[in-house]
């Protein structure tokens, strides 16, 4: 029998997480809806939109919204909500890896051997995460993401699409690493980086 899943957010990511789910043979009973309270009752991307309080204690939710993830958990977790993690059924996580269950692992993404996936991380689409790498709480690694042999990512971190991290490097907690970086040495905590190779940027 299928599981019963909600997924936080109402956002296209939503929608994308709300697809891993159904192929990973969960049933997505609805989107939770943290700004804009008064969606619920509505439908977006076909599904249901639902308040912020469940409609049974204890029921499950994957985050499927970007921004500050650990603070929308938060919220979630203190409306009742328990923390649930999507697997899609193509991923190729190696048998000595360890997965938290609140991660999700997207399509094409493959973990290598002894890899560790912190809670509520996202591993997009095609991301390749090597061995002995540890990715942190809240990580977000972008389809196509490139993480080498031994390296760290830290809690909150966010890789962009097809950047890579060169083998043995660490990815400080908070920071930034631009769509197509290269990235050759450490990246600081809370720090941007750009380019190839990736060196650091301010916004505006």
């Amino acid at each position: 029998m299928a599981r019963s899943l909600y997924i936080a957010g109402t956002g296209s990511f939503a929608a994308e997480i709300a697809n891993w789910a159904s192929e990973a043979d969960f049933k997505v009973e609805g989107l939770i809806e943290l700004q804009r309270r008064r969606q619920a009752g509505s439908a977006v991307h076909g599904i249901q939109v639902v308040d912020l309080e469940p409609p049974q204690p204890g029921g499950h939710a994957v985050l499927g919204l970007g921004g500050d993830r650990q603070a929308n958990w938060g919220l979630l977790a203190d409306a009742g909500w328990s923390a649930e993690g999507v697997v899609h059924p193509t991923a190729q996580i190696a048998r000595s890896a360890r997965v938290a269950t609140s991660a999700t692992i997207g399509p094409g993404s493959v973990i290598g051997a002894e890899a560790e996936i912190g809670e509520h991380a996202i591993v997009s689409r095609g991301v390749l995460v090597g061995h002995h790498v540890r990715v942190g709480d809240f990580a977000t690694l972008n389809p196509g993401a490139n993480v080498g042999g031994n390296s760290e990512i830290g809690a909150g971190a966010f890789l962009g699409m097809g950047c890579v991290v060169v083998n043995g490097l660490s990815v400080g907690t908070g920071a930034t690493v631009a769509a197509g970086a290269v990235t050759i040495r450490d990246v600081p905590a809370e720090a941007r980086v750009q380019g190839v190779p990736a060196l650091p940027y301010s916004r505006a």
